[in-house]
């Protein structure tokens, strides 16, 4: 799209595909004119494809429907600080977040699989939430390990989340 200077986007719920690269370039994106810097995408929405956000301005974004997030679905918005993903969540595509300034994500119990690199290039990433009972898969990649000394893992008590435990400093069972 390369719309540098678009700086809302307010979607109606019908929306239910946003095409490959559809905001890539788009800057400036904050969010909505009601809402500022959050960025709510449609309740309809069903698929959103590759390369879908490169917005570095872009801070906070809500995710109502979706499945599955997109191989570098958000890569490259560095400002990026929160998501919040929605209860049918079942994959994280590669790099889909990479490079952004997340610092907390929860993942729903439903999810199952987070790519390799989703959450590489992550410095801020301190606390990831995951309620799933069964651990979602993940790589030796889809975390950085750069930046394991300042990061804890929160999982479900009585889950084994020990595949994860090589990329986080601390991990700590917890009563959701």
């Amino acid at each position: 799209m390369h719309c540098i200077s678009l700086r809302f986007v307010d979607f109606h719920d019908e929306i239910s595909h946003i095409g490959e690269s559809g905001f890539f370039y788009c800057t400036y994106l904050t969010g909505n004119e009601i809402n500022g810097n959050l960025l709510t995408l449609p309740a309809g929405l069903l698929t959103l494809e590759t390369n879908a956000f490169s917005c570095t301005d872009l801070v906070t974004v809500t995710i109502p429907s979706l499945e599955t997030i997109p191989d570098w679905a958000f890569s490259g918005c560095e400002r990026l600080v929160g998501v919040t993903f929605p209860d049918n969540l079942r994959s994280i595509g590669q790099r889909a977040f990479e490079g952004t300034a997340i610092e907390q994500p929860h993942f729903p119990a439903s999810l199952e699989y987070i790519d390799p690199y989703a959450f590489s290039l992550c410095k801020n990433l301190t606390v990831v939430v995951s309620q799933a009972v069964v651990p979602p898969t993940i790589s030796s990649t889809t975390f950085d390990s750069n930046y394991i000394a300042q990061r804890q893992l929160r999982y479900p008590r009585g889950s084994d989340y020990s595949s994860w435990s090589p990329f986080f400093n601390t991990i700590q069972e917890m009563d959701f």
